[in-house]
């Protein structure tokens, strides 16, 4: 009787915890490429020469397109941004509004250092 009722239960387990797998939705190089072509062509528009960066939902640049004038240092910059937009999951715009003196709620972590580097990643201040 407690063996049948022990079998039971853990058939019943994974029922009530939902489904052990999920599907997740992974952005196609060429829906990428649209997006930083589309980006790209906005900032030559309004007069910018950029960097385009776009990454995948797991933080994995899968394009990057920097304008012929684009500073040097803008394929480092331009990755990073978009590097904070996926692991913030907003926008860098949002962001920026939300992190505003007086609008920041509970506790900010502020870390420098190379993010592509753990070692070399520190926490250089917080606030509340």
């Amino acid at each position: 009787m407690k063996r049948a009722y022990l079998a039971c239960l853990l058939f019943l387990v994974p029922a009530a915890h939902g489904q052990a797998t999920f599907n997740v939705k992974i952005l196609t190089p060429e829906t990428a490429l649209k997006a930083a072509q589309a980006a790209l062509k906005k900032c030559r528009d309004s007069g910018y020469q950029a960097t385009v960066a776009v990454e995948d939902r797991m933080g994995v640049v899968q394009v990057l397109l920097r304008d012929r004038f684009a500073g040097p240092h803008t394929t480092d910059m331009a990755s990073a941004k978009a590097y904070t937009a996926v692991s913030f999951r907003t926008s860098t715009t949002e962001l920026a509004e939300a992190t505003q003196p007086g609008r920041t709620r509970g506790r900010c972590l502020c870390r420098g250092g190379d993010r592509r580097d753990p070692r070399r990643h520190r926490a250089v201040g917080t606030m509340e």
